[in-house]
Order: structure tokens, then sequence, then C-alpha cells
């Protein structure tokens, strides 16, 4: 079984947080026999997702939007970004250029058809722009793809098959 990430890049604070590394732990200990987990390491939801899945001893594959991806972090997301890719097990970058919301939504969708089930931190809202995490989702759930909503405003945790 696979698993895969899609969501915010914004996530709460303090007891906000806790409740969603809560959420994707119990999530993934829901799912047996878990070989990999793809991320395409964003900041937020998936920088979070690949910590989780590396201290539970899961393989993480990045899918990587683009070259110069890295272009797209400062500061200390910048640096978290190199760590987390360095303890990939595998990394798949697509063959885009440069960043763009066209290469971001096509490493969802990536990640989307790599993956058995999909875990969403998400609102519910629609994406704000092409390949936001309301689109990774309706993508997923046009393939028939188990998705794990965890929604960080009502802090409810939705399966939809």
């Amino acid at each position: 079984m696979t698993i895969g990430i899609t969501g915010h890049q914004k996530l709460p604070d303090g007891s906000g947080l806790e409740w969603l590394r809560g959420g994707l732990i119990s999530g993934i200990k829901d799912f047996k026999s878990i070989i990999y987990a793809y991320s395409s390491l964003a900041v937020g939801a998936d920088q979070l997702f690949a910590k989780t899945v590396l201290q539970m001893s899961i393989d993480l594959i990045a899918v990587i939007p683009c070259l110069h991806y890295e272009k797209t972090f400062k500061g200390a997301d910048q640096n978290s970004y190199f760590e987390m890719l360095s303890k990939c097990k595998t990394i798949e970058t697509l063959d885009f250029s440069e960043p763009s919301e066209v290469a971001f939504f096509s490493a969802g969708k990536q990640v989307v058809v790599k993956s058995d089930v999909l875990f969403a931190i998400w609102d519910g809202n629609q994406a704000k722009g092409l390949g936001g995490t309301g689109d990774v989702v309706q993508y997923a759930l046009s393939l028939k793809k188990t998705v794990v909503h965890l929604n960080p405003i009502s802090r409810m945790k939705i399966i939809h098959n």
C-alpha cells in the first residue's frame, strides 16, 4: 500500500498543529502494510506528513514539481526542504524547467496516481489557484481514491471512499 499527501502550506499553531499530527499518525496506523509515502515536500502539510512518516519508519518518495523548486522556499523553510529531501528513499523530478501552478498541479496529480490513499489537510474550500489542495482532492476523488480528509478548521476527520 502507498500513501500520499496534499494540503495547505499555512497550518495552525499549537494545539491545532498537534491535532493534525495526531490525525496523521492515527490515520496512517489505520492502514496496514504501507510501503511508500509520497510528498512534494512543500511547506506546511507536505513537510508535516514527511516528518511523520519518516518518524514511523515509512520510506518517503519525493515528487518534485520542477527544476529549481528550491527557489520557492526561503530561509528555514528551504533548510527544512533540503533536510527532508536528503531523507527520501527516491526523488522523482517532473519535467518542468521552472516553478509554476501547472508544475505544482502535475506533481499533486502524480502523488495521487502513485498513492492508494491520499491524506488531505484541507479546509474544504475550493482551490485559490490552479493545483491547490481542492483541485488535488477533486482529482483523487475522480479516480476513486480513498481520501482521508483532516480539516484543520473544524478538526474533523472524514474518510471519502
